[in-house]
């Protein structure tokens, strides 16, 4: 009986570490993957968000910036799905390029100087590996 009581225990520990090293595992991931689970709404919402709490952003220019990223994340979706990869890449550098422009007229020169440091910083971090795709070495470890 005492056996039977220390295997049953014995089992359901282990079971709580499995499972708790995939709660882990999946955690880790949960940026990546939570992106790509979002809806577009919920992408734009999100980035200015972000753009709210970095560049301090009024209402008025959350107002105007939001039909422009809602554009650039609809456009980006049929552009992602396109079957040519490189006339997809050219597409979202002018998509991008356009936007910005448009953001010149809204942003302050403050916050436009921390809007280009933040895309600098974010060039970086995708060149260097930091990427969703993995778009630099991790030593291998895909």
């Amino acid at each position: 009986m005492k056996r039977k009581l220390i295997f049953a225990v014995s089992l359901l520990a282990a079971t709580f570490i499995v499972n708790v090293q995939t709660s882990v595992a999946q955690n880790a991931e949960a940026p990546n993957g939570q992106r790509q689970d979002m809806t577009p709404e919920q992408r734009v919402d999100a980035q200015l968000k972000r753009w709210t709490k970095a560049l301090s952003l009024t209402t008025e220019q959350v107002n105007q910036i939001k039909p422009l990223l809602t554009e650039r994340v609809t456009k980006r979706e049929a552009i992602r799905n396109a079957s040519d990869r490189r006339a997809a890449m050219q597409e979202l550098r002018d998509l991008t390029k356009a936007q910005d422009e448009k953001l010149k007229t809204i942003f302050t020169a403050e916050q436009l100087t921390k809007y280009t440091e933040l895309q600098d910083e974010l060039r970086d971090r995708m060149g260097n590996g930091g990427g969703r795709r993995g778009g630099g070495n991790n030593g291998g470890n895909n």
